[in-house]
């Protein structure tokens, strides 16, 4: 394999230079930009992302950054981050190679986000304020993964308290899978049983009066579910209820485990 020409190599290494000049005035005090007046005017954002070198050619001397900023009145160019020696200083000679790089973005994406040992670790959010960074974030990537999500709600209402809240479908679509009920303790007499239903009106019956009666979640791990053919799909709003009849006001201990995916990016339960 014969090597490219000479002259063919100049041009290729030329290329990877767009622009080189010595500084024309001091930079930033903490040294994260450099100023040659001869820069100005070359165009809004020229030289964003891609890297400048100080001092090229003096080992001792010499530093790279990458560029975040350009201002093409006063030919300022800012770096992403200080050079070792601090201030740039006029006379310095500089090179800006056109390889483009993307340290300063990854940087600020970090910042932003904050330490994600902050983040949440329930995946209700319940042990974080939603409307911190990391939150959303684990929000978000949690409501797009096709895996199935659980939620666990803990029921105790009085005996005789009728309709309870148990979700509501949020953003999305969600299909709805299996739901159980489980006793965790000795359940009061108070209550003769316990429906799940789903939908406007309670129109669809996830579990039934029967299947919930007292008998069969009485004691402690004692529990009900369901097995729902192919699912039921629920849109935005649409709530999920366990309906409690009883005939005292006595509180149940109940732990109601929903498994769901959400139809579209986005849906959860809440």
């Amino acid at each position: 394999m014969k090597r490219p020409p000479l002259d063919e190599l100049i041009s290729l290494w030329q290329a990877t230079v767009a622009a080189q000049g010595t500084t024309t005035a001091p930079g930033a005090f903490v040294g994260n930009s450099f100023i040659d007046a001869g820069l100005s005017g070359a165009g809004v954002n020229s030289f964003v992302s891609m890297l400048a070198v100080i001092y090229p050619g003096e080992p001792l001397l010499v530093d790279s950054m990458d560029i975040t900023a350009f201002d093409n009145v006063t030919g300022e160019v800012t770096l992403h981050e200080n050079y070792k020696g601090g201030q740039i200083p006029t006379g310095a000679p500089y090179k800006i190679v056109t390889f483009r790089f993307v340290p300063a973005e990854v940087a600020a994406i970090m910042a932003s986000l904050g330490a994600m040992d902050a983040a949440a670790t329930a995946d209700d959010l319940s042990d974080i304020t939603t409307t911190s960074v990391q939150a959303k974030l684990r929000r978000i990537l949690l409501r797009m993964s096709a895996a199935t999500q659980i939620i666990q709600v803990p029921v105790t209402a009085p005996a005789n308290a009728g309709d309870v809240v148990l979700a509501t479908v949020t953003d999305q679509e969600c299909s709805i899978g299996k739901v159980n009920v489980r006793s965790n303790g000795a359940t009061t007499a108070d209550l003769t049983n316990i429906g799940v239903y789903a939908g406007a009106g309670k129109v669809v019956t996830l579990i039934d009066s029967v299947t919930g009666a007292r008998a069969n979640i009485a004691a402690a791990d004692q529990q009900v579910g369901n097995s729902p053919l192919g699912g039921v799909v629920l849109s935005p709003t649409k709530t999920i209820v366990i309906t409690l009849t009883g005939t005292g006001a006595t509180p149940v201990n109940l732990t109601v485990t929903i498994e769901y995916k959400a139809c579209v990016s986005g849906g959860y339960l809440a």
